[in-house]
């Protein structure tokens, strides 16, 4: 692991849980290295938890100024748009609920309130599953928004300067018969529309996002750090032999144990060089995020992701039940064949 990242993981472990800060063993620090580390942060979703651990730096290591403020920039930007999401979250709800339409936020501050500072978790979207999908899009259409009902699995729409994103799904189930069992299983935590969900759905959902996500070269430290406060605010209130028992049953189950060390890094419980060889791997894919956003953005991410079966082969065999080829081929007759799946 480079210097610059292992710097990075400091700064993350300090801003995530106000731990005191020692970057002694990594002294004299460049510029050139602080504006890497500044960077990766950038790159990888966290500059702002990054920046709560920057206060802690002690004064004759800190970068030099004109990072340091364009890095306090970053943070203001980030928490001026986060105050914005959650008045335009209330919004939402507030409009829903006139109507009789529950919501449930998936990600978001369901996921940001287990950090010290909850805006320091970057979000670009705001993710729901609602009481009544149909009824909560003609709501929306209602006030005059075109809402995109192309892809399966979510519903799309901006409501004002916020990206909405209403979930039919949740979990990617076309052509996936295990996936729609989890999907059941999901949805049924879900059945009395809690404001936030518990802890059995949380584990089970962002283990399987992240390992999708994975899949989609659109993982980053951020679902790292989600996952490392999530076990710590959450853990012992989850019933993870059920927890083992479906990932194994989905698929995702080498997955989860590679990325639960690798959480453990971050943490500091481990060290690097003690990930064996598959793990390892895994860390480097998380810290070369090739792609931002989701399959919602149509058919050049389609495509793309089409051509990356051939490409990255060993993600499938290290941290898949089924071959790349299998995968293609059920992904193909999906589209055709299951184009519109129900649980």
């Amino acid at each position: 692991m480079k210097k610059t990242t292992k710097i990075l993981l400091t700064l993350l472990k300090s801003g995530i849980y106000g731990e005191k800060i020692d970057l002694s063993k990594y002294s004299p620090i460049t510029e050139t290295e602080w504006w890497q580390v500044y960077e990766l942060a950038t790159q990888q979703g966290v500059v702002a938890l990054a920046g709560e651990g920057l206060k802690k730096v002690p004064i004759e290591i800190l970068p030099p100024k004109a990072l340091r403020l364009e890095w306090i920039g970053q943070i203001t930007i980030q928490e001026n748009r986060y105050a914005l999401q959650r008045g335009r979250v209330r919004e939402l709800r507030e409009l829903w609920s006139k109507e009789g339409v529950e919501c449930v936020e998936l990600k978001g501050e369901s996921v940001g309130r287990w950090y010290k500072n909850p805006s320091s978790r970057y979000s670009c979207d705001f993710d729901c599953y609602l009481s009544d999908f149909d009824k909560g899009n003609s709501i929306i259409e209602k006030q005059g928004i075109n809402v995109n009902i192309d892809f399966y699995k979510n519903s799309s729409f901006t409501w004002k300067d916020l990206y909405v994103e209403n979930h039919h799904f949740c979990t990617p189930i076309r052509g996936k018969r295990r996936m729609k069992k989890l999907e059941r299983r999901l949805q049924q935590l879900l059945s009395d529309f809690p404001e936030y969900p518990n802890e059995d759905f949380n584990a089970l959902f962002l283990m399987e996002h992240a390992w999708s996500h994975f899949f989609e070269h659109a993982i980053s430290l951020k679902h790292v750090c989600d996952w490392a406060v999530f076990r710590r605010s959450c853990g012992k209130n989850v019933d993870w032999p059920r927890f083992e028992e479906t990932a194994m049953d989905c698929g995702f189950w080498r997955f989860s144990l590679a990325f639960n060390h690798i959480a453990d890094v971050l943490d500091g419980v481990i060290s690097e060089e003690q990930l064996n060889t598959d793990e390892q791997r895994l860390l480097q894919s998380i810290l070369k995020t090739e792609r931002h956003g989701s399959l919602s953005n149509g058919w050049t991410t389609r495509i793309d992701l089409f051509m990356s079966y051939f490409k990255y082969g060993w993600k499938y065999r290290i941290f898949s039940d089924h071959s790349m080829l299998y995968i293609l081929g059920r992904s193909i007759w999906a589209f055709f064949f299951d184009r519109h799946p129900h649980v």
